[in-house]
């Protein structure tokens, strides 16, 4: 959870300092790319919890986990 707070709060100072007419290159690219990274750090700890929240109890998976070894192969040899 401090994870999802510390990703929220950057995500929020890049926004907040983006400024795409400065003359600064603080503000007009590296804001704007901490602005992306973060969204997407966002993202992936969204479909982290999803994911994890599916896992636990009742509800099964929907599928075959691509890490647990079934399917891909046709068993066949040469």
């Amino acid at each position: 959870m401090k994870s999802l707070i510390v990703i929220i709060a950057l995500l929020l100072s890049c926004w907040f300092m983006t400024d795409v007419r400065s003359d600064n290159s603080l503000f007009n690219v590296i804001a704007p790319l901490g602005v992306v990274v973060f969204s997407i750090a966002l993202a992936i700890w969204v479909a982290f919890a999803l994911a994890a929240r599916r896992s636990d109890g009742n509800q099964p998976s929907p599928g075959p986990d691509f890490f647990d070894g079934s399917g891909g192969s046709d068993g066949g040899g040469d």
